[in-house]
């Protein structure tokens, strides 16, 4: 069960939320299904996988090369990018402490950083990326503002920096507590969203994104704004965590009589970590194979290196991830992406904008199939846009990429079509029978 403090609602079918706390279920799958492979991927050292306070995670391409890296928050040390070296095998930090390095402004020791996010702000088709940062402030105002790097210049730079939005007063100087990114408006272009920690009438939730009018791409100037207030965000509370998501319907549910629905905990085995002081998590797949890798963040009372772990299980079972694109190529966060399958129903995930608290998940709708084998792809984008079509012959078990419809394209399935068990083609989509 989830306890809401806010709910807002933004354009058609989108919804943002403000969560407190969550609550698990009882009863547990005894098969343990995750092992620790920190020692191989990413054994702990000064420079890859420093031993210090880290909280959040988030996974983007940080490099432009089409592979993902996952970003960490460091606290009372520098931020990282790990980056899955196909050589060596493992996982290797490319913020390094070396000024000639692109990725160097990523680093931001001063920052104590404890939240970050990436999303497209400007449509140039590359994510940016915003450090949700609290420099020892619990809570009203902090004196380290957050930071919003873009990749200008042959390097990451800080647009809240830029002489531009100092005059405008956009970067947020307030103890946040989660960061999150939402395409409000459809365009393509993100906004990102923080969830303040207010002291009094100190430290109101922001919303920043691109002046369009007064910005020009074709010189690197990148004009921000705060439009909390205009989109009627600009809360004062204890905020904790934020959610962005698109509103579901047509969802199945299975219910026990007169009960809540019986969810089952899992035997995470090695990832339980008894000792682990944990902060922030992410999962991706890392080397290619199909199967999520899990990344552990640790700080608030120790500091401990990040683990990483591998699922013990279905290396034999069929998988298929999608990566949705918006208008400008970039990962299109918040579109929703089902899958229909032969026997297992409809299946739905949608590209995270934010996680919740801290965290960021990977840009893609990663689908474990078992036996099953999908059928039928559809992708709705956060504008409300959608696109639908059948899996091609040899797609299943791979990465599908599903670009955002050119203007009048016409996506409709043929009546002939198989949708999966249960569902049929109706008006060119699949609909449940």
């Amino acid at each position: 069960m989830i306890t809401v403090t806010a709910a807002v609602m933004w354009g058609p079918g989108l919804l943002l939320l403000l969560a407190t706390l969550g609550r698990l279920s009882d009863g547990q799958n005894s098969e343990s299904m995750l092992r620790v492979v920190t020692q191989t991927l990413l054994p702990p050292d000064s420079v890859h996988n420093p031993t210090q306070l880290n909280y959040g995670m988030a996974v983007t391409d940080v490099d432009g090369d089409g592979d993902l890296e996952v970003v960490v928050a460091g606290y009372n040390g520098p931020n990282l990018v790990l980056k899955y070296d196909r050589t060596l095998n493992k996982l290797v930090n490319i913020a390094i402490d070396d000024s000639n390095s692109p990725y160097y402004a990523l680093r931001d020791r001063g920052g104590n950083a404890i939240g970050v996010t990436a999303c497209d702000v400007d449509g140039d088709g590359r994510e940016e990326i915003y450090f949700l940062n609290t420099n020892n402030a619990y809570s009203g105002r902090a004196t380290y503002a957050d930071k919003l790097f873009k990749f200008r210049n042959g390097r990451y730079e800080d647009l809240l920096g830029d002489e531009l939005n100092i005059r405008r007063k956009v970067a947020n100087n307030m103890a946040g507590r989660s960061v999150a990114c939402v395409d409000r408006k459809g365009t393509g272009r993100y906004a990102v969203y923080v969830a303040n920690y207010a002291q009094g009438r100190v430290g109101p939730h922001i919303l920043i994104e691109m002046d369009v009018g007064a910005s020009d791409l074709s010189k690197g100037v990148v004009a921000l704004s705060n439009v909390a207030a205009e989109a009627g965000v600009d809360k004062l509370t204890g905020g904790r965590g934020v959610v962005v998501g698109p509103i579901l319907n047509q969802m199945r549910v299975s219910r026990r009589a007169n009960a809540d629905p019986l969810i089952q905990e899992l035997n995470v085995g090695d990832a339980a970590e008894p000792e682990g002081r944990g902060t922030g998590g992410t999962v991706t797949d890392l080397d290619g194979d199909g199967q999520l890798e899990l990344l552990l963040a640790h700080g608030e009372s120790a500091q401990q290196p990040i683990s990483v772990f591998k699922v013990t299980q279905g290396s034999s079972n069929n998988w298929l991830r999608v990566i949705p694109r918006t208008q400008f190529g970039a990962f299109a966060r918040g579109a929703k992406v089902t899958a229909f399958t032969g026997q297992s129903g409809a299946l739905t995930r949608i590209i995270d904008g934010g996680s919740g608290y801290l965290c960021q998940m990977e840009p893609v709708a990663h689908f474990g199939l078992g036996s099953d084998e999908v059928k039928v792809l559809e992708v709705s984008w956060p504008d409300g846009t959608t696109t639908t079509r059948a899996l091609q012959a040899g797609e299943m078990n791979s990465v599908v990429e599903m670009s955002f419809p050119a203007a009048g394209a016409a996506s409709v399935l043929s009546n002939d079509t198989q949708c999966g068990d249960g569902f049929t083609v109706q008006n060119g989509r699949c609909t449940g029978i």
